[in-house]
Parts: C-alpha cells; structure tokens; sequence
C-alpha cells in the first residue's frame, strides 16, 4: 500500500481537478474550447489552474467586443 501512494501525485491531482472544474464551469464556450485544445505547456508539462486561469483572461480580453 505505501509504495502505491508513493506513486500517487496527490496535490498534482488537486490541481488537476480544480484546473478542469474552472474550464467547465465557465459561461464562455469559445473561451473552453479553447482551453480544451491543449492540457499541455509547451515544455510537455501540464497546465495549472493559474496557467489555464490567466490564458483564459487573455482570451476574454482579446474576445471582449469593448476592446476593439
């Protein structure tokens, strides 16, 4: 049993659940769509909440009909 834990990534797990709890709960269909194309960085990692949380305010910016 402890060396099934030890493999077990509990907090990457947290992140994980709360990362994809944030996409899906958001109005914006483009926006999730958007988030959904990728779980990955660019360095083969997976996002976090905060990486998926600021693109997502990147991209309600640059969709906002007010800033154009």
């Amino acid at each position: 049993m402890r060396q099934a834990v030890s493999l077990c990534d509990h907090q990457n797990s947290q992140d994980m659940h709360a990362r994809d709890k944030f996409i899906f709960g958001l109005d914006s269909d483009i926006i999730r769509t958007e988030l959904l194309k990728t779980h990955l960085k660019s360095d083969g990692r997976p996002k976090t909440v905060s990486d998926v949380a600021a693109e997502a305010k990147a991209l309600e910016t640059a969709n906002c009909p007010e800033s154009q």
